[in-house]
């Protein structure tokens, strides 16, 4: 190590060049609301794990992530993940759902926890250059589906269903403000 030099110095320990390394940790918080998250397990016996949802975003924007990873030479699934949000009343289609199988097994179904929110499977897909596929789903938020996070469960048929998910995959917000246009009476000067 005496060869090498930072600055100048010659190296006497690691810790030299440990101080030139700049390190960042990233992290999504999500409001928990309560959901107590269970470890993931094996199926009995089994040397597979059970499928759960490890990704949900919109198409659109789960392809741009993935064409970033590549460019950047980057794993798959290297870029943060934040939630998927919903509001009260809304349906959204075109959401793209990945088991952490990274397979698209036909006739799997998926929950969510509590009341009022659902996930119909359109399709399928492959992710950009991989050999991954992921789930083309919409999902529905009823006019009464209370707020917070939610558990996405995944029903595979033939394998162990999951009886628990990731947690801050999925959010009900409330439904935003719509703008009310005013009109304004000019022969009183009034709105």
């Amino acid at each position: 190590m005496s060869d090498i030099r930072i600055n100048g110095e010659r190296i006497l320990y690691g810790s030299q060049i440990a101080e030139t390394i700049t390190m960042a940790l990233m992290a999504t918080a999500v409001d928990n609301a309560g959901v107590q998250q269970a470890p993931v397990g094996r199926t009995q016996g089994s040397t597979s794990p059970k499928p759960y949802v490890a990704v949900l975003q919109a198409w659109d924007v789960f392809e741009a992530y993935r064409q970033l990873e590549i460019n950047a030479a980057r794993s798959l699934l290297f870029l943060p993940r934040p939630a998927f949000n919903i509001e009260v009343g809304e349906t959204i289609s075109n959401v793209a759902l990945m088991l952490s199988t990274g397979q698209a097994p036909a006739d799997a179904t998926f929950t969510v926890s509590g009341s009022g929110v659902t996930i119909a499977v359109n399709g399928s897909r492959q992710v950009l250059n991989t050999r991954y596929h992921v789930f083309l789903v919409t999902i529905t938020a009823s006019s009464t589906a209370a707020l917070g996070d939610r558990t996405v469960l995944a029903n595979v048929p033939g394998q162990t269903p999951t009886t628990a998910g990731a947690i801050g995959l999925l959010a009900v917000t409330p439904a935003s403000v719509q703008d009310v246009p005013l009109q304004l009476d000019s022969s009183r000067g009034r709105f």
